[in-house]
């Protein structure tokens, strides 16, 4: 705590925790099972949309009108495919989150591990927030809004720690945003 004295609280500190804590609010409403269920649903619509542009894409372009560009079949496809998938597995995974609720003690212990879970996805997004920000700027014209900040330090040493252990993710996500 003494690295804290004297220093002043800056706008930055204030949105990292605003943003941690509501993260971790709304998990704490709704809960682990469904806030995994919201990932692992997102995630079978893309493979779901893929799957039928994969499998499904020639057969739907050749329905396509001539002066329409071919790709409106393989949009129209992910699209339908992303979207049923997700609608079925969020449902599942809602009555599952309301079959758990209903316990007393499983649903305490869901949604305390919830706002565990929201709480590190909060810090998360700050971590890759600084990591997208160092692609940007340079470490040295960091602003001193963020410089300047009691927290920054942290998530600082957080992205540096992602980018030396996950080198080829932040590699590529520095080569997307030049392709940007």
């Amino acid at each position: 705590m003494e690295e804290f004295a004297g220093s002043q609280i800056t706008a930055f500190d204030v949105i990292v925790v605003a943003i941690i804590v509501v993260s971790a609010i709304m998990s704490l409403s709704r809960g682990l099972v469904r806030e995994a269920s919201s990932i692992l649903s997102f995630i079978a619509g893309g493979i779901a949309a893929l799957f039928l542009v994969k499998f499904f894409g020639e057969p739907a372009r050749a329905l396509v009108p001539g002066d329409w560009p071919k790709v409106t079949a393989d949009i129209i496809l992910g699209v339908i495919g992303f979207v049923g998938v997700y609608i079925a597995a969020g449902w599942f995974g809602s009555q599952l989150a309301k079959l758990i609720h209903t316990s007393p003690q499983i649903g305490s212990l869901d949604r305390i591990a919830g706002a565990i879970f929201g709480a590190a996805r909060g810090m998360l997004a700050i971590v890759l927030f600084v990591l997208l920000m160092h692609m940007m700027i340079p470490k040295d014209n960091t602003p001193a809004l963020i410089a300047n900040s009691k927290l920054y330090p942290y998530a600082d040493n957080a992205a540096t720690w992602f980018s030396e252990n996950f080198p080829g993710f932040v590699q590529q996500a520095k080569d997307a945003a030049e392709d940007f």
